[in-house]
């Protein structure tokens, strides 16, 4: 049986083409390719990433979203995600220096997408079934390699004390509350890591928190502090809350992917946030 046209241009919209061309400090940087478009999409960082694709699903309708996107109260209109373009040459390698992947998004359900990663370089091809499972893919793909080191035991509760945060990358602190260990991202996916290591330590569940580790929760980010605890690990993903400690609202969050796209948001309305309690005071 012949392939229709509208068939085939189905099939060339569901997939994205993934040039990376760095991963220092596990920040993914590269560029963007859809059938939608004549150019490509240069993204710095897993964030700009995930929220370029997403402009496009909603674009083409496709996947279309199976939840409403959560956001805090002080962010009634999150600001729209710009694209940035850069004219393609005719001539020139839809190649990453360091990697390339196919990923053909099929759904996004639980808040999060469900799909295929086929890696050109390696000739390799899974399914994931989450961001989150994509995200450690691409990590391993990449020849990234875990944090080292142990945390102490503790609750599944950290911390997060962005410092810094330029064109959705996010830098800054996360700390284990219990243990007072505490420790220095430069990434959003260095940011997974640290989470992973605390959700993989032995939970002993306590009130207790010792002077020095209370003096680091006190502590605030230049730019936003979070408080995350994760309740549940269903789908592939993470569930649980978030404080913004900043304006004390609580959020529950369905998957990593809506978990760093609240905190994106938040982020991106401080700047608002303050004029508006200034005007108030």
């Amino acid at each position: 049986m012949a392939i229709s046209k509208s068939s085939a241009l189905i099939n060339q919209y569901r997939e994205f083409l993934i040039a990376i061309d760095s991963y220092e400090d596990k920040k993914i940087t590269g560029r963007i390719y859809h059938a939608s478009r004549s150019v490509s999409i240069p993204f710095d960082g897993l964030i700009e990433m995930a929220r370029s694709m997403e402009t496009i699903f909603d674009e083409i309708h496709y996947p279309m979203p199976s939840m409403d996107q959560r956001n805090f109260s002080k962010v009634k209109n999150p600001p729209k995600m710009e694209l940035r373009t850069v004219e393609a040459e005719q001539d020139e390698a839809k190649k990453g220096r360091l990697m390339t992947a196919r990923l053909s998004i099929r759904h996004r359900y639980n808040a999060s997408w469900q799909g295929n990663a086929a890696f050109l370089e390696s000739g390799e091809e899974y399914g994931f079934i989450s961001f989150l499972e994509l995200v450690k893919l691409l990590n391993k793909q990449l020849k990234g390699e875990s944090e080292s080191g142990e945390w102490e035991n503790g609750e599944p509760v950290c911390r997060i004390a962005v410092d810094e945060y330029d064109n959705h990358c996010l830098e800054g602190n996360i700390h284990q509350i219990v243990s007072g260990k505490k420790h220095y991202f430069c990434s959003t996916i260095q940011l997974m890591d640290y989470m992973e290591r605390i959700l993989n330590s032995p939970h002993n569940i306590s009130n207790v928190i010792n002077n020095q580790a209370l003096s680091v929760y006190r502590e605030k980010g230049k730019k936003a502090t979070f408080v995350i605890r994760i309740l549940f690990q269903q789908n592939g993903t993470w569930q649980g809350r978030i404080c913004w400690k900043d304006t004390s609202q609580i959020m529950n969050f369905r998957s990593f992917l809506e978990l760093i796209k609240l905190i994106d948001t938040a982020l991106q309305s401080v700047e608002t946030w303050h004029e508006a309690e200034q005007k108030v005071l």
